[in-house]
Formats: structure tokens, C-alpha cells, sequence
């Protein structure tokens, strides 16, 4: 898009403000873009102004006249963007977080009840084991598998066993 912006305007040298006004780019995405194009590994197809990695404004891109592709498609590497301040506003992520473990809470409770029913009565080691292998989306922890255990223990799922406290049996 930036590169049309050269052909369609039919001008040879436009600026970071011109090419961020004619294609909607944000100015740090826009800077992204063209750096890229300006330090290609063989040649640049794009040529700035002035010497340095720093870009403003006022920053005057070229295209390369000399510039020859040496295949009729090529790759262009896009630098990394920089890590910056988040632009989701901290309710927001608030909310995702609050969903996310929701939804882990959910997913280890069904894996527990899942193992249970299939074993009967389990102990505590062993049930642990048998979690951190089957859950595949997230690696439960400890403390939360310990609070998913005393959630179905209170919903009546399981209980322990009364000879050995550190074993779980299955209430059908």
C-alpha cells in the first residue's frame, strides 16, 4: 500500500506524513513498514533522505530507481514491532483475565470428575499426575487443583476416602 501511494501520486519522493495520510497507517506502524524497505539485505527499494535509523515527520522517502529484484517474487523481512504500552485498557484486560481462568477452572474440574469416573478412587499424587497429562490447553498448578478438588468435593462430586485422607473416591 505504501508503495502504491509512489505510483499513484506520480511523484518521486513523499514523506512519512504524506504516506501516513494517503494510506491510513498509523505513524510507528508506517515507520515499521518503510524501515523494512530501506534495509533489505541485497538492495533497498526504497531510499531515504537522510542517513541514520531514526525517522520523523519530515523524513523523505525515495524510490530506488537502480533497484533489480533477482527473481520475479521476492520476500521482504518486516523489522519487529516494538514493544510498547498496551493499548486494551486495564478493565479489559481485567475481564479477559477473569474469562481466562473461568474457563481454566472449568476445563481442570472436567478433567478431575473425567479421571475420577474412570478410576473410582484415586490419590492425590496420582491425580495430579494424571491432570498435568491430560490437560493440554494450560499446566495446572497445584493450588488450583487443590481448589478445583474442594469445589467438587463441596458440589458433591467426590469426598475423601475415610481410611486414607490424601485419597479421593468418586460419587456416582
Amino acid at each position: 500500500m505504501l508503495l502504491y501511494c509512489f505510483n499513484s501520486q506520480g511523484v518521486d519522493e513523499l514523506s512519512l506524513a504524506a504516506l501516513c495520510e494517503a494510506t491510513g497507517i498509523g505513524e510507528t506502524e508506517a515507520i515499521r513498514l518503510l524501515v523494512s524497505l530501506t534495509q533489505m539485505e541485497n538492495q533497498n527499494l526504497l531510499v531515504k533522505d537522510r542517513q541514520g535509523a531514526g525517522c520523523d515527520g519530515s523524513t523523505k522517502f525515495k524510490v530506488n530507481s537502480q533497484f533489480l529484484a533477482p527473481r520475479k517474487f521476492f520476500d521482504i523481512k518486516l523489522g519487529k514491532q516494538k514493544a510498547g504500552p498496551s493499548e486494551a485498557p486495564k478493565d479489559v484486560k481485567a475481564e479477559l483475565g477473569a474469562a481466562d481462568m473461568a474457563s481454566r477452572k472449568q476445563v481442570l474440574e472436567a478433567a478431575i470428575v473425567k479421571v475420577m469416573k474412570e478410576r473410582r478412587a484415586v490419590s492425590y499424587n496420582d491425580l495430579f499426575a494424571e491432570l498435568v497429562k491430560n490437560v493440554d490447553l494450560f499446566k495446572p498448578n497445584s493450588q488450583m487443583i487443590k481448589t478445583s478438588i474442594h469445589t467438587l468435593m463441596e458440589r458433591e462430586y467426590i469426598q475423601r476416602d475415610d481410611q486414607d485422607m490424601s485419597r479421593y473416591i468418586y460419587i456416582p
